[in-house]
C-alpha cells in the first residue's frame, strides 16, 4: 500500500500558517532597545533591583551595539546609578551602576554607612566584568571600593550588600554611594533639587 505525498496546495498552506505564527510570534516581542529603556525606568522607581542575567546581558550587549546609550542612561556624567536612590542614598540592598570609558578619573566607590547598628555587620560586594571587590561592614562610617582601570566598553557593574534585616527600604539600608574622585562633570538633576527641597519625599513606607 503506497502513502501518497502531500499536494503541493497543502504544503503552500502549512507554511502559509507556519508564516503567519512567526510572523506573529515576533510582533509580540519587545525590541532589545524598548526592554531597554523599560528596564531604565523599573530600575529608577525601584519596581526591579535584581537584574536577571538574560536583563543583564540585554543591557550590556545593548550598550556595546550603541556607543552613546550608556551616558544616555545615565543622569549625567560618565559614571553613575541608575537604580532607585536618592542624592546617592540607595533605596534598594542590589544596585546597578553604569561605568563608560570616559569616566577615566573615578578611583573609588564610596559607602556612607548610616546603616542602624541591629543590621550590622553585613557583607558588601561590588562585581564587575572579570572582577569583584569585597568588605564587611562593621561599624558606621566610611569605606571604600576601589576599581581597576576603565576598559574601552561601557561597564555595567553590581554592588550587593547581604546582612540580615536588609531590604528594599531606605531606612534599613541608610547607605550613600559616591565616587571618589567625584565626577565633576555630573550635575544635581532636577528630581534631586526636588527631593531636596522637599525632605518629605525621602520617606517610604515599609
Amino acid at each position: 500500500m503506497s502513502i501518497e505525498k502531500p499536494s503541493p496546495g497543502f504544503c503552500l498552506m502549512v507554511l502559509t500558517y507556519a508564516l503567519t505564527f512567526a510572523f506573529f510570534a515576533w510582533g509580540l516581542t519587545t525590541p532589545a532597545l524598548d526592554r531597554v529603556w523599560q528596564l531604565h525606568h523599573q530600575l529608577k522607581t525601584g519596581d526591579v533591583y535584581a537584574l536577571t542575567q538574560p536583563d543583564r546581558e540585554l543591557l550590556v550587549s545593548a550598550m556595546a551595539r550603541h556607543p552613546a546609550l550608556a551616558e544616555a542612561l545615565l543622569a549625567a556624567g560618565h559614571i553613575g546609578i541608575i537604580s532607585a536612590q536618592r542624592d546617592g542614598w540607595i533605596d534598594t540592598p542590589e544596585v546597578t551602576i553604569i561605568r563608560t570609558p570616559r569616566a577615566l578619573s573615578t578611583r573609588r566607590v564610596l559607602l556612607e554607612i548610616q546603616t542602624p547598628p541591629q543590621h550590622i555587620p553585613y557583607h558588601v560586594a561590588l562585581t564587575g566584568p572579570g572582577w569583584q571587590r569585597e568588605l564587611e561592614v562593621r561599624a558606621r562610617g566610611t569605606l571604600g571600593l576601589e576599581l581597576p582601570p576603565v576598559t574601552g566598553v561601557p561597564e555595567l557593574l553590581s554592588l550587593k550588600l547581604e546582612g540580615k534585616g536588609l531590604r528594599a527600604d531606605p531606612s534599613s539600608i541608610a547607605v550613600r554611594v559616591s565616587f571618589d574622585p567625584p565626577d565633576e562633570s555630573a550635575g544635581t538633576s532636577e528630581e534631586d533639587e526636588e527631593r531636596e527641597e522637599d525632605p518629605s519625599t525621602f520617606e517610604r513606607a515599609p
